[in-house]
């Protein structure tokens, strides 16, 4: 009786606690990756190694035209021609790994050293908005299943992450 009194008396406690406590829910990689710094890494990257993509849409366009002769024209083609071209098709598949490899691995790195250089500037830009919101709790929006009609205040942490990257350029 004293044990299911004292469940009761937590219970209601703990609700009471909670009614008080303002809760929000940020989602941390949209604040990060949508920002005006995402955005400028990512143009220097597009004119870094534009011509590297350029080349991927051509490898695939010559790669389609290729298979395209051989699926209309290999009944007439001597072998060797149809060998020929298969190899041709290899080379430039491989050539086109070989550029989706490099690129991946570079913006990988890439994100990496952004996540790195502006992690600490995004926690500032969350300290802002919990002081500036009171929030008591916030919790990591993409591992919240259901959240009602919870505080999302991830525009806000944008917006404030924005304000301190573009303030310190």
């Amino acid at each position: 009786m004293l044990k299911s009194s004292l469940v009761a008396v937590f219970l209601l406690f703990s609700t009471l606690v909670f009614a008080e406590t303002k809760i929000a829910f940020l989602d941390k990689n949209v604040a990060m990756f949508q920002s005006e710094a995402a955005r400028a890494e990512t143009e220097k990257l597009k004119q870094e190694f534009g011509p590297d993509e350029q080349r991927i849409r051509s490898i695939e366009q010559q790669v389609t035209e290729i298979r395209g002769r051989l699926e209309t024209d290999s009944a007439i083609m001597a072998e060797a021609d149809v060998q020929t071209e298969m190899n041709l098709v290899n080379s430039l598949l491989a050539e086109r790994k070989s550029l989706v490899d490099k690129l991946t691995q570079i913006q990988q790195q890439r994100q990496q050293a952004f996540v790195k250089n502006y992690q600490p500037v995004l926690l500032e830009a969350i300290k802002d908005v919990v002081a500036a919101e009171s929030i008591d709790l916030m919790l990591d929006a993409q591992s919240v299943i259901y959240a009602g009609d919870g505080f999302n205040v991830t525009d806000l942490v944008l917006a404030a992450f924005n304000a301190r990257v573009l303030g310190s350029q």
